[in-house]
C-alpha cells in the first residue's frame, strides 16, 4: 500500500524545508541534491554502499515509488549520514550535513500526518572495503551539482585515467580576431549595490577562516596521468637517467650560478602542503634508484623528478630567486627528455624558453621595434598547423580554456600567465615530427604594467591583454587557475578546473600595453574562448558570503623591479599610429570616465606590503630599464599641528611623533581616496548653526485641521461610492434572478362566445 495523498503532501513539505534551509547567503542543501559521478568517482561507491541524493528521493516520492513514509525518513536521513561517514568532522560539508540532519528530524516531528520518526536510523558507518583507501573528495563535470564529500589524505598516490570535462567539439580553422578594448556590455555589478565598510581584524580572521574552511574541503589533486611521459630510445636507460641528473646538477647559468642549490636547500623531512603525492622524495632518492635500477620504464624516472619540481615549487615562495632557479631547472630537464634528447643543455640567454621576450618586454609582429623582441600577435594564427583537441604532455592534459604557467624568457621567478585559445600540431617541411604547441593569451602581473602610483591591486591580481604568442609544450611549468571577478570574491573553482595546491589569481581589468591604460571587464565572456562562451565557464563552490581579496599598493613602491614601472597613459591623437597595428581612437567621455579603472579596487582590506602573488621580488631584464616617471598620487590637505606650526624644526624638538597602533587604528574610519585613518586629536570644535526656519503653531494647526478634512471629506466620499456600488450590485442581482412567465390565455373560439351571449340574453 503506497503512503497517503496527505503523508505525500506533508513530506513533500519536509524536503521543501531541507532545500530552502540557508546559512548567511548559501543554500547549503545544493551540495546534497546530486550523487557523484559513478565513472569518475568509483571508489566513492565503495567506501558508500548506499548512496542517496534529495533529487532522488524527491523523485521516487512524486512517483509512488515508497510504500511506507517511515522510509523516506530513512533514506532523508542516509544522505545525512553517508556525508558525515565520508567527510571529516570539521569540513564544512560535515557540518552542513549535521544542521539538516538535526533540521530534519525536526521538522518531521511537527509535520500533520506522518509517523514518528524511527529510533533507529540507518547506520552512520557503513562498511568500507580494506583495500580501498579513504579517497579524496570527489569532483563533477562543470554541468552537475553535487555534494563534496572529503577525507584525510590517502596514504597511496590514485592517478585518474584522464581529466573529467568532456571533449569540445573542434570548429575548423579560421582567422579569429579577438578583440583588445572598448565598450563591453555590463555585467551586474552586485558588488557595488552592497553596503561595504572598512573591515576590522576580526572581520578579516573571520573571512580568512571561511575561505581556509571551504578549500579544506576540496578535493586534492592527484598528479598526472600515465600519458605524455619520457619515452627514452636508449637500451641503457640507467645510464642516461645517471646522465640527466648530472647534468641538472651541474648546469651554471650564464651568471656562474648553479640553479641546483634551490634543490639542495630543501629539507628531505620537510613537510610541504597541497601536494599529490605522498611519499617522500628528494634528489638522493632518485640517485639511489637509479644506481639500483629501480626504475624499470622511463615514466617511473620521469614521474619523481617532475614531483621533485612539484616539491620545490611549493617550498619556495613564488616570485624569490630560489623559486625561478626550480623552475629554470625545470624548463631544462623538459629541453633534455624531449626529442631530440640533446647530451648537453644548449648556450640560452633566454632560460630555454621558446620565445625570445615575455610579458612587457615582448613586441608583437611586424612592428617597428626591434624584430628579435617581437613574439606576440593581436590574432590567432592558423597556418602550417593542424588544430587538436587536446594536448598531452608530463601526464597533464591541456584542453581550450584551461590556464597554464608558461616559461618566462626574462624573468624565470615570474612565469608567464596564460589561457589557453587553442592547441596544435605543426605542419610543413620544416615541422618537427612529435612537436605539440598551443596558443596562449597572456596575462600580466602588476610590475609588468605602467601604472600611476596610487593606484592598487588585489592580491594575485592579473590583467587581460591582447598578446597572444605560440609556445611548445616544454614551456608548460604546471596547470593554474584564474577567476574573473565577480565569480572570485564568491568562491573557489571546482575540480577539475582547480585543486587548493595549484595558484589562483583573480581578473578584474583589461590592459592596453600600447596606451597603458586599464579597462573595467564588464563582459566577462569576451575574455574566453568562443567554445565556452555559451556554458557555465568555471562553476564554483560557493562562499558563506562575499569576500574580498586584499588590497595592495604599486609592487614598485616596496622596491620590487619589473619590466613596467611607475607612469601615466599615453594619449594617442585620433588616426595616430600604433606600434603593432591600429590607429589612435577618440575616447569619448564616457568611456574614459565609465569604464576606465584608474585607482584599481575599492573594496577589500588595504595592506601596506606588497604580497608575493601580485607583487614579488625578481630580476629587472637588462634590454628594458624602468621608466623613471615621478609618482602622480593625490595627496590629501596635510591638517597636522607640525604643519600648521610651519614644520617640526619650529618645535624645536618638544614634538614626539607616534605611529598609531594596529588596535587603535582598526577602531577608525579610512578615507576612500588616501586611504589615511580619519583620525583626530581631539574632539570637534562647536560651532554655532544658524537655526533654520520654523512655522509657527498657528500655522501648523492649520494645515494639521485641514489635512484632517480632507481625510474626512475622501472617507464620506468613498463610503459615498461604496453605497452607490452596493445598490449597483443589488439592482443587478434582482435582475438576474429568474422569474416565471405570464401566462397567456387562448382566445375564444366563436362557439364559446354564442354561448355565453346567449347564456346572458336568457338570464335578462
Amino acid at each position: 500500500m503506497a503512503i497517503s495523498p496527505a503523508q505525500k503532501r506533508a513530506i513533500e513539505e519536509v524536503i521543501q524545508t531541507l532545500c530552502a534551509a540557508v546559512k548567511g547567503r548559501r543554500k547549503i542543501c545544493e551540495m546534497f541534491m546530486e550523487l557523484p559521478n559513478r565513472d569518475a568517482w568509483p571508489e566513492y561507491y565503495k567506501v558508500i554502499p548506499e548512496p542517496r541524493c534529495i533529487d532522488g528521493i524527491k523523485a521516487d516520492v512524486e512517483r509512488g515509488k515508497y510504500k511506507d513514509a517511515t522510509v523516506v525518513y530513512d533514506d532523508l536521513t542516509l544522505v545525512f549520514a553517508n556525508a558525515l561517514h565520508y567527510n571529516e568532522n570539521d569540513s564544512q560539508i560535515a557540518k552542513d550535513a549535521d544542521t539538516l540532519k538535526n533540521l530534519l528530524e525536526e521538522t518531521w516531528k511537527n509535520a500533520s500526518g506522518l509517523p514518528p520518526p524511527p529510533t533507529s536510523p540507518p547506520p552512520a558507518e557503513p562498511a568500507q572495503s580494506p583495500s580501498v583507501p579513504t579517497q579524496t573528495s570527489f569532483s563533477t563535470p562543470a554541468a552537475s551539482t553535487s555534494y563534496l564529500p572529503q577525507t584525510t589524505t590517502p596514504p597511496t598516490v590514485v592517478i585518474p585515467k584522464t581529466t573529467l570535462r568532456p571533449s569540445i567539439p573542434h570548429p575548423p580553422p579560421k582567422q579569429q580576431a579577438v578583440e583588445e578594448d572598448g565598450d563591453m556590455s555590463p555585467e551586474p555589478q552586485e558588488q557595488e549595490n552592497e553596503s561595504h565598510s572598512w573591515e576590522s581584524a576580526a572581520r578579516d580572521e573571520e573571512s580568512a577562516e571561511i575561505v581556509r574552511q571551504l578549500e579544506r574541503g576540496l578535493p586534492r589533486w592527484e598528479g598526472g596521468h600515465d600519458r605524455g611521459w619520457m619515452e627514452y630510445p636508449s637500451e641503457n636507460s640507467a645510464s642516461q637517467y645517471a646522465e640527466i641528473l648530472g647534468l641538472l646538477k651541474d648546469y651554471k647559468t650564464p651568471m656562474g650560478q648553479r640553479p641546483w642549490s634551490s634543490l639542495e636547500d630543501i629539507p628531505e623531512d620537510a613537510q610541504v602542503k597541497d601536494l599529490s603525492f605522498s611519499e617522500p622524495i628528494s634528489f638522493k632518492i632518485i640517485q639511489n634508484r637509479v644506481r639500483t635500477q629501480h626504475y624499470l620504464t622511463a615514466l617511473q624516472f620521469d614521474r619523481d623528478l617532475t614531483r621533485l619540481f612539484e616539491r620545490a615549487r611549493r617550498w619556495h615562495a613564488a616570485g624569490t630567486e630560489a623559486y625561478g632557479r626550480c623552475i629554470l631547472l625545470q624548463r631544462l630537464y623538459h629541453l633534455l627528455t624531449s626529442p631530440p634528447f640533446p647530451s648537453t643543455p644548449p648556450p640560452t640567454i633566454s632560460n630555454f624558453s621558446s620565445i625570445a621576450a615575455g610579458p612587457g618586454v615582448a613586441r608583437p609582429l611586424h612592428s617597428s621595434s626591434e624584430s628579435s623582441l617581437a613574439v606576440t600577435t593581436f590574432r590567432i594564427p592558423t597556418k602550417d598547423r593542424s588544430f587538436t583537441e587536446e594536448l598531452t604532455y608530463k601526464g597533464m592534459t591541456i584542453r581550450v580554456g584551461d590556464w597554464v604557467h608558461l616559461m618566462n624568457p626574462d624573468d624565470a621567478a615570474k612565469p608567464i600567465i596564460a589561457q589557453v585559445f587553442k592547441t596544435w600540431v605543426p605542419e610543413g617541411d620544416g615541422a618537427k615530427k612529435g612537436q605539440q604547441g598551443l596558443t596562449a593569451c597572456w596575462y600580466f602581473r602588476p610590475e609588468q604594467t605602467v601604472h600611476p602610483a596610487h593606484r592598487q591591486f588585489w592580491e594575485g591580481e592579473i590583467f587581460k591583454t591582447g598578446h597572444f604568442a605560440d609556445h611548445i609544450a616544454e614551456d608548460i611549468i604546471e596547470q593554474i587557475a584564474c577567476q574573473f571577478t565577480a565569480k572570485h570574491i564568491r568562491g573557489r573553482p571546482r575540480p577539475p578546473y582547480w585543486y587548493p595546491s595549484w595558484p589562483l589569481y583573480v581578473c578584474d581589468s583589461r590592459y592596453n600595453d600600447r596606451e597603458r591604460v586599464f579597462v573595467k571587464i564588464k563582459n566577462w565572456n569576451s575574455c574566453i574562448p568562443e567554445d565556452y562562451r555559451k556554458n557555465d565557464f568555471m562553476p564554483v563552490y560557493p562562499f558563506e558570503r562575499i569576500i574580498y581579496p586584499k588590497r595592495y599598493p604599486s609592487p614598485f613602491l616596496s622596491g620590487v623591479t619589473g619590466p613596467g614601472g611607475i607612469g601615466d597613459s599615453i594619449e594617442r591623437a585620433e588616426g595616430e599610429k600604433i606600434e603593432g597595428g591600429g590607429t589612435g581612437r577618440k575616447r569619448t567621455r564616457k568611456n574614459a570616465s565609465g569604464h576606465t579603472d584608474h585607482a584599481g579596487p575599492r573594496y577589500g582590506t588595504y595592506v601596506g606590503t606588497p604580497s608575493g602573488r601580485a607583487g614579488s621580488a625578481g630580476a629587472q631584464p637588462a634590454h628594458q630599464p624602468q621608466p623613471p616617471v615621478p609618482p602622480q598620487q593625490k595627496r590629501a590637505e596635510d591638517r597636522s599641528i607640525g604643519t600648521a606650526a610651519g614644520g617640526l624644526a619650529n618645535l624645536q624638538g618638544s614634538a614626539v611623533v607616534e605611529v598609531l597602533p594596529a588596535e587603535t587604528v582598526k577602531h577608525f574610519d579610512r578615507d576612500p581616496e588616501t586611504n589615511q585613518v580619519l583620525w583626530f586629536s581631539g574632539p570637534p570644535i562647536e560651532v554655532a548653526r544658524t537655526p533654520a526656519p520654523q512655522h509657527s503653531l498657528k500655522y501648523l494647526h492649520y494645515v494639521a485641521m485641514k489635512r484632517k478634512e480632507n481625510r474626512l471629506q475622501a472617507r464620506k466620499e468613498e463610503e459615498k461610492e461604496g453605497r452607490e456600488e452596493l445598490e449597483q450590485m443589488d439592482v443587478d442581482e434582482d435582475s438576474s434572478r429568474p422569474c416565471k412567465r405570464r401566462r397567456i390565455a387562448a382566445k375564444a373560439r366563436m362557439t364559446d362566445v354564442l354561448d355565453d351571449l346567449w347564456k346572458r340574453v336568457s338570464m335578462g
